[in-house]
């Protein structure tokens, strides 16, 4: 099945799962997963939003949708998206559609080299 998005917004921050992180001097310990935060327009013009996730032992990628309301972690602190009431029935028709097989072939794409050579950097120190 083929993924349709109007719009997408993102990435907004990275945030990194920590093992044995200390609470007084962070960030200590190995890191376990890293996300990056979409949100856009789906294809019936309802907002979406999505993580794109980068599990470093296992090597593995993987994308996801997250609820709207829900909080994420953004530079050590947690946050909840703000929704501008004009985005609730945003509609961009002049733009093209993005799309793709899955929500990782449309997300992953968007990430900076930078993103990609972190996490690259991450699986190469990781102990298997």
């Amino acid at each position: 099945m083929t993924v349709f998005l109007r719009a997408l917004y993102g990435p907004f921050g990275r945030s990194e799962d920590r093992v044995g992180q200390a609470v007084v001097n962070p960030p200590h310990g190995w890191v376990r997963q890293v996300d990056w935060h979409f949100f856009g327009i789906r294809e019936d013009n309802s907002m979406g939003r999505w993580c794109v996730r980068f599990k470093v032992r296992e090597r593995e990628w993987s994308a996801f949708a997250l609820p709207m309301a829900e909080a994420i972690k953004v530079g050590g602190k947690w946050e909840k998206p703000l929704l501008d009431p004009a985005f609730v029935d945003a509609y961009v028709p002049d733009k093209p559609m993005l799309y793709g097989r899955t929500y990782l072939d449309i997300l992953k794409p968007r990430l900076s080299k930078e993103d990609i050579a972190f996490a690259a950097r991450l699986a190469m120190k990781a102990v298997r």
